[in-house]
């Protein structure tokens, strides 16, 4: 469960937020942690709204990739 987390905090890239409660997470920074724990948990659907439309271009870049990885 420990190493799950750790991925999903990697993969968000929040690690220096960690500490900080959601509540006051920018939009961006609540939509990149909401998408790296629906991406780490295995769905069988995943629907995707405006992740990439907060995203930066390197973060968009890995969820694309992530969404592609899952369709195979």
């Amino acid at each position: 469960m420990n190493e799950r987390i750790d991925r999903i905090i990697d993969y968000a890239e929040l690690g220096d937020f960690i500490d900080t409660p959601v509540r006051h997470y920018s939009s961006g920074m609540y939509v990149r942690l909401g998408f790296a724990v629906a991406i780490h948990t295995d769905p069988d659907l995943l629907l995707v709204d405006e992740v990439l439309a907060v995203g930066d271009t390197n973060f968009q870049h890995k969820c694309l990739t992530s969404i592609r990885q899952l369709q195979a």
